[in-house]
C-alpha cells in the first residue's frame, strides 16, 4: 500500500529540515526593520522567531522530533503568515500557488524551491528558480530528467496563468550549496 499524504509530508519535512528548521533561517531577523508594524505586531513577530529560533537551536547537529518539526513549522507558518505581506511580491505570490496547484508530483529529491525576480542581462523582466536537491541527487536518472522537464513545461503554464511576462531561469542547486549560501547570508 503506498504511502498517505501524511506521511509523505512529514517523510519531506525531516529531509528539508536542514534547510528550513535552522537558525540561520532567522539570523537576519531585526524587528527595527519592521517599523511599518504596530509595536504590537513587532512584539508578536519577534516572538514568532524567538520560538522558532529556540526550536531550531535545540537540535543543533541532530534529527528533530516530530514533535519539533511540527512546532517549528507552526513558528515557521506563523512568521511568514504574519509577513506575508512583505515577505513574497503578489506576483511571486500568484506564480508558487499555480505551481503548487498543478499537475506535477514533487518527487522526494525536491527539498525546497526559492526564487527571485529580476531583469535578466537583457532588460528583460525574469523569474530565477533554484530547486534544492539533495547532494547524491543523479541528474542523469529517468525520474531527475522526467521531474525537470515536466518542472519547467509547469512552471511556463504557470507563469501564463498568473498572466507574467517573465521569462523562468531554472537552476538545480545542491542541499550542501544551498546551507553553505545560507551560512554566509547569501540566500
Amino acid at each position: 500500500m503506498p504511502p498517505d499524504r501524511d506521511e509523505l509530508e512529514y517523510t519531506w519535512l525531516k529531509r528539508s529540515a536542514p534547510i528550513w528548521l535552522s537558525p540561520r533561517t532567522v539570523a537576519g531577523y531585526d524587528a527595527g526593520d519592521f517599523s511599518s508594524f504596530s509595536p504590537a505586531d513587532r512584539d508578536q513577530l519577534t516572538a514568532q522567531v524567538n520560538a522558532f529560533r529556540g526550536v531550531a537551536e535545540a537540535i543543533a547537529d541532530r534529527e528533530p522530533t516530530a514533535a519539533e518539526l511540527k512546532s517549528g513549522l507552526a513558528y515557521l507558518m506563523n512568521f511568514i503568515n504574519l509577513l506575508d505581506h512583505l515577505a513574497l511580491d503578489a506576483e511571486g505570490r500568484a506564480l508558487l500557488l499555480a505551481l503548487y496547484r498543478s499537475r506535477i508530483t514533487f518527487p522526494d529529491f525536491v527539498l525546497g524551491i526559492d526564487y527571485t525576480l529580476d531583469t535578466d542581462a537583457t532588460g528583460d523582466p525574469g523569474i530565477w528558480i533554484w530547486v534544492i536537491v539533495p547532494d547524491d541527487v543523479d541528474p542523469d536518472s529517468s525520474e531527475f530528467r522526467q521531474f525537470s522537464t515536466q518542472f519547467r513545461k509547469e512552471v511556463r503554464r504557470a507563469l501564463a496563468e498568473v498572466k507574467s511576462d517573465r521569462l523562468p531561469y531554472i537552476h538545480y542547486r545542491l542541499l550542501s550549496e544551498a546551507v553553505g549560501l545560507m551560512s554566509e547570508g547569501v540566500v
